[in-house]
């Protein structure tokens, strides 16, 4: 058996030591959560948090927070991802972009997604345009 497993047939853990750990990877910590020094059960991570070193060393958050100070932190209401508040990857309105501004602008009023701001140059358009 592996260290984190608390029962095993001839070829598999059938029983993890502790809580919140994966039976299907061996009984690892499960995302969200940490191994916590030599104890048994996997620590939360800081809420948002899907990877961490400990409560307070987050290296990824979860979809809508960006990692800051160790932390997450959450993106501003126009973004489903961001690298900071308001820097977005993407954004929750279908009709922004956030390709050269990260700031999520409006498209042309003829597109229904676009990869340049306020301009009809359109990936898709509305229907009836």
């Amino acid at each position: 058996c592996s260290a984190n497993c608390a029962s095993c047939d001839e070829w598999h853990c059938i029983e993890c030591l502790g809580e919140n750990r994966d039976l299907l990877s061996r009984c690892d910590c499960l995302e969200g959560t940490f191994q916590n020094g030599t104890e048994a059960d996997c620590a939360l991570c800081s809420p948002g948090c899907l990877e961490c070193f400990n409560e307070l060393d987050c290296l990824e958050c979860e979809e809508g927070y960006f990692v800051l100070d160790g932390g997450c932190e959450m993106c501003d209401l126009k973004c489903t991802n961001c690298t900071e508040f308001d820097q977005c990857i993407d954004c929750r309105d279908k009709n922004e972009t956030s390709n050269l501004t990260e700031l999520c602008d409006k498209c042309g009023p003829h597109c229904q997604t676009c990869t340049v701001p306020d301009s009809n140059d359109c990936e898709t358009c509305l229907t009836g345009s």
